[in-house]
């Protein structure tokens, strides 16, 4: 069976951490045999993200959990934030922060890199609408400031743009409880995998 392999993106405290964990289960309670990457940003220090240091290593890890993930023998990998959100965060973090002229160059780069590996891994993005509809909470790492949640809502929303047009994206807005939006997210999942294991048996 293929390997479908499914981000969840969009800006902070949008539900995509709660979703993609209920996806995870309900996907495996109908047989499914699947991988949760978890958010990998979490592995560095919080005080360092508006760095551009921060950012490619960011990228690098969760490039380096995605090659793991294609060798692995999972039905479906769900990636909770995807490198396209590297980029989001880059571009953020560049302008907030007034990054040098090296640093801006090597963001631009970062970004080109963050869409390719998107486009080059991805079979479907789980765009996560939450803006809203969830209120900002404070875990101790998140930015928790309305501002900055708009500001990375309105950049990712237009880097999806950029995405060539065989990339799906659904838009989920998570406004009813966190099990229903996690069933509707399974039942695309489910129905995609479906349609492409179909077409790959002619």
């Amino acid at each position: 069976m293929y390997m479908y392999i499914v981000g969840f993106t969009g800006s902070h405290c949008t539900g995509k951490t709660t979703t993609a964990r209920l996806a995870k289960t309900e996907l495996e309670n109908r047989g499914y045999k699947v991988l949760l990457i978890q958010e990998v940003v979490r592995k560095l220090n919080k005080h360092e993200l508006g760095t551009i240091s921060a950012q490619l290593t960011i990228h690098k890890l969760m490039a380096e959990e995605l090659a793991k993930a294609r060798n692995s023998n999972y039905d479906i990998v769900l990636t909770d934030r995807t490198p396209l959100d590297v980029a989001y965060y880059t571009l953020y973090y560049a302008i907030k922060n007034s990054w040098s002229a090296r640093a801006l160059e090597l963001a631009k780069r970062l970004i080109e890199s963050s869409i390719a590996i998107t486009v080059s891994f991805y079979d479907l993005l789980i765009f996560m609408d939450g803006l809203e509809v969830i209120p900002i909470e404070d875990d101790g790492f998140r930015l928790t400031d309305e501002h900055s949640r708009i500001c990375i809502d309105i950049i990712a929303k237009l880097m999806i743009r950029l995405l060539p047009n065989h990339m799906k994206v659904v838009y989920i807005k998570p406004n009813r409880p966190a099990e229903e939006v996690a069933a509707e997210v399974a039942n695309i999942i489910e129905r995609m995998l479906e349609k492409h294991n179909g077409y790959q048996s002619f």
